[in-house]
């Protein structure tokens, strides 16, 4: 089984400089996620919360890394990095949609999240 991870430099400098490309990746492939939802993707979605109800971060994790995009990036060729970016995006979204903290996120707070 693949090392899930990120390889990381021992130099400090190229360390830095690696983590810097890892926070803009994630942010690139948050957005992306945003941008490419479609009605197929929303209503896939909306299915996915009609089945399982509101989602823990977890689920949400699983959920949502099906329909967010893996970026391509010079920076982390390994798919299992770029996974990585995936998962923190994913979980961007998740904390910024439990604006009332509750440990899990419904359909509602998705759709108003995004409109």
């Amino acid at each position: 089984k693949p090392e899930i991870g990120i390889d990381l430099p021992d130099d400090l400098v190229f360390a830095n400089a690696k983590y810097k490309a890892l926070r803009s990746l994630v942010r690139e492939t948050f957005e992306s996620f945003l941008r490419s939802l479609n009605s197929q993707s929303l209503r896939w979605l909306e299915q996915q919360f009609e089945i399982h109800g509101a989602l823990n971060s977890g689920d949400f994790l699983r959920v949502f890394a099906r329909v967010c995009p893996r970026l391509d990036c010079i920076h982390f060729p390994r798919y299992e990095e770029r996974k990585v970016a995936v998962h923190l995006a994913v979980l961007k979204l998740f904390e910024g949609m439990d604006v009332d903290q509750s440990g899990e996120a419904s359909w509602m707070e998705f759709v108003e999240f995004i409109s």
